[in-house]
């Protein structure tokens, strides 16, 4: 379900735009962790930075991958405009997405979001473009909103993006 993966370095700050990001293993390609950003260099950057003090799951993961040689890979796997709480919720669905399917997530115990009972009886056996569906009409009914701008990039297969 691939679509244009672009290299995240390319995308630059722009003002109303957030973008959801995963954070994958180099050698395996697997998704490790869910996050957002306004400007994805400096949130990347930012999680390398703070994998030094290795207090959260995610850093202690970063801060391993770091003491092997390696870093993860940042990929983009949404846009959206001009709706950061749309953002918000996009990125505890991924989360809550990526748990159910997926044993490698490295978000910590984010089923404590009180947005999760947004996500009841949703079934994440789902194709994903049509659970996405799902959540933005569930958020637009929700909040009496007729559109949004967003666009969902894809997510890659695991694969391997780098050796030892």
């Amino acid at each position: 379900m691939t679509r244009n993966i672009i290299d995240w370095k390319q995308f630059k700050y722009i003002s109303g735009v957030t973008y959801i990001y995963v954070l994958r293993h180099p050698a395996s390609g697997a998704i490790c962790y869910v996050g957002q950003a306004s400007y994805p260099a400096r949130r990347y950057n930012g999680h390398i930075a703070a994998s030094k003090y290795g207090r959260t799951k995610s850093q202690l993961w970063v801060k391993g991958l770091r003491a092997e040689g390696y870093r993860p890979i940042m990929e983009i796997i949404m846009i959206i405009k001009d709706r950061f709480q749309l953002a918000n919720t996009m990125e505890v669905f991924f989360i809550r997405y990526f748990q159910e399917t997926l044993d490698t997530l490295q978000n910590g115990n984010s089923y404590n979001y009180p947005k999760y009972n947004f996500f009841d009886g949703m079934n994440f056996g789902t194709d994903l473009p049509d659970l996405i569906e799902s959540v933005v009409d569930r958020f637009a009914s929700r909040d009496a909103m007729d559109s949004f701008d967003f666009e969902f990039l894809g997510i890659r297969e695991n694969e391997a993006v780098r050796t030892p």
